[in-house]
């Protein structure tokens, strides 16, 4: 028996539907099984219509308006309008239940806490709770806020933390445990190869253990060590440690090899000091080498130190570190037993430098100085004495001092410094120069600048002073009494020096006293009378002369103070010289040059 297969997209489609049309359908049945059975489409048709949605159509046109119609039915209600006003309070409702009597005394005991558990307190008047991070967070704030207690005593009681729990403890008692563990303490070691300067912060409270020669140095501020240093230190090495300047050695001046000491660094009512204590053997350094604190750029240092064993060739150079030897530049010291001197040149820059000395061809074996601070060579510098006014075109001497400087040469200028004259064959001292202006100077004011010829920048001014001009003294002439032995070939000249003549010049001022001295070259005969006169000639006035014994025998011939004519003009001294008295033989008559009155 053959099966045909019905496949519904084989067949041809109907044009219409209708009422009576056959639909096969599988329908479950009673026994759970589907059968194909065959359906009228009337039974399937409402069940599809309401599954169609119908499609509209397109909006015919409006019609004509109708008549009015009946009322509609009423509309629902509308929304709640709003509140009215507040009514009249209702009656008190009854009493509510009790509420808990429980306090924190009654509650049970928590054998454990956690970070997340709450803590009950009272916060203002309210009861609240408080998570146990933030309760412990506040009351540590609040210990912040404690007024600061007095001095630690063995009385006092210390909060702490035994296990899990809080518990008080004594102060004595935590004294006592400290001083028990003290026992258990061990002092850092540091071994030291080089030399090395004291410094708290890298050597207190420490075991300094040297392996090689060395030398302990103290630091360049007492600040560095403070009062309450200590260390010690042990020499490891198989020669002795020596200390510089700086550090007081108590027991010897160096620490031997295989020898342990202590150091100290103290401040007292004497000042700060830094002590080395020797514990074990001490020897002498074997070598130690000192030098001024201070030195000028390009000055010469003196060096000085001790060697040991005695007569033992060193030699010496100048660094600039305290720890670090130089490699170069080392000079042989000046050895005389057990002690040798050297000089070295201070470096051209400031700065600081140090010597250091070593056995020669043995550099294990050194010394170091104390710094030497090293200044800037000071200026040169001149002065010059105090010049008190010579007389006119007359010699004087110039003198002064100079200082950081070895002039060899000087110059001096009387214009300041326009133009400048080398001083003829100065005295140059030791801090001292002098030098003479041979030609003098012409009446005026001055000031007289000197210099060093080598370095002209180094000049010094003296005072200023005022030189006055030269007298101008009349001339003086025989001009009668030529048959005269006592006067002929004699020369008259008014005198200079203690004797000269007062006021007397080829200009006078009218009415001033004058005491015109004459001196004569030969031996003075007798009295004489001097006259001012309009003329020179040998004539005599009748009147107004000055009469002076003079000195017979002698060379002067000094007048009493006579007045100068009271009326400007032209005048001349005329001498009338005598024998023996004014009464007797005239043996001449002196006329002067011409004399101005003003």
């Amino acid at each position: 028996m053959s099966t045909t297969i019905f496949s519904p997209s084989s067949q041809p489609r109907a044009s219409a539907g209708y009422s009576t049309d056959i639909i096969l359908a599988d329908q479950l049945g009673s026994n759970g099984l589907y059968t194909t059975k065959g359906v009228p489409f009337s039974l399937y048709a409402p069940m599809i219509a309401a599954l169609i949605t119908p499609i509209p159509g397109p909006q015919g046109p409006a019609g004509s308006q109708g008549g009015v119609g009946p009322q509609g039915p009423a509309g629902s209600q509308g929304g709640v309008g709003p509140q009215g006003p507040t009514g009249a309070t209702g009656a008190t409702g009854a009493t509510g239940p009790a509420g808990s009597n429980a306090s924190i005394t009654g509650m049970a005991t928590a054998s454990s806490f956690t970070l997340s558990d709450y803590i009950g307190i009272s916060n203002g008047t309210t009861d609240a709770k408080v998570s146990f991070p933030n309760f412990l967070a506040g009351a540590s704030t609040s210990v912040l806020t404690l007024p600061a207690g007095a001095a630690p005593a063995a009385t006092d009681t210390l909060l702490s933390i035994k296990g899990t729990a809080l518990v008080l403890q004594s102060f004595s008692a935590l004294v006592t445990y400290v001083q028990s563990q003290q026992i258990n303490y061990e002092a850092p070691v540091l071994e030291i190869t080089a030399n090395i300067v004291l410094d708290a912060s890298s050597h207190n409270g420490r075991i300094l253990a040297a392996t090689q020669p060395l030398q302990v140095q103290p630091a360049a501020s007492f600040s560095s060590i403070g009062s309450g240093f200590a260390c010690t230190l042990i020499n490891l090495s198989s020669s002795a440690i020596s200390f510089a300047s700086g550090i007081t050695v108590l027991g010897g001046t160096a620490l031997a090899a295989g020898a342990s000491c202590k150091i100290y660094g103290l401040t007292t009512s004497l000042g700060s000091i830094i002590y080395a204590v020797l514990g074990g053997a001490s020897v002498a350094a074997p070598l130690t080498v000192a030098a001024a604190s201070t030195a000028i750029e390009g000055s010469a240092i003196a060096v000085s130190g001790s060697v040991s064993p005695s007569g033992t060739a060193v030699s010496v150079a100048l660094g600039t570190s305290a720890t670090t030897a130089p490699t170069s530049g080392f000079v042989a010291a000046t050895v005389s037993g057990g002690g040798f001197t050297a000089s070295l040149t201070a470096p051209s820059s400031a700065g600081t430098v140090y010597v250091w000395a070593e056995f020669t061809g043995t550099p294990a074996t050194q010394a170091v100085s104390g710094p030497i601070a090293v200044s800037a060579a000071p200026s040169e510098t001149l002065t010059v004495n105090t010049i008190t006014a010579p007389a006119a075109s007359t010699v004087f001497t110039v003198s002064g001092t100079y200082a950081n400087g070895t002039p060899t040469a000087l110059d001096y200028s009387t214009n300041g410094g326009s133009t400048w004259t080398a001083a003829t064959s100065p005295t140059i001292g030791s801090g001292t120069y002098s030098f003479s202006i041979a030609s003098g100077l012409a009446a005026g004011t001055y000031t007289i600048e000197v210099r060093d010829h080598n370095s002209t920048s180094v000049t010094a001014t003296s005072n200023s002073f005022t030189i006055a001009a030269a007298t101008s003294y009349p001339t003086l002439s025989l001009v009668s009494g030529s048959g005269n032995g006592s006067l002929v070939g004699q020369t008259f000249s008014f005198p200079t020096g203690g004797a000269a003549p007062t006021n007397v010049s080829t200009s006078i001022v009218r009415g001033s006293s004058v005491a015109p001295n004459l001196m004569i070259s030969g031996t003075a005969p007798g009295p004489a009378v001097a006259y001012f006169d309009t003329n020179n000639t040998a004539t005599l006035p009748s009147s107004g002369g000055n009469t002076d014994a003079g000195t017979p025998g002698g060379m002067i011939w000094a007048f009493n103070a006579a007045p100068a004519p009271s009326t400007p003009g032209t005048y001349y001294l005329k001498y009338a010289i005598y024998q023996t008295s004014t009464s007797g033989t005239l043996l001449g008559v002196v006329v002067s040059s011409a004399i101005t009155v003003t």
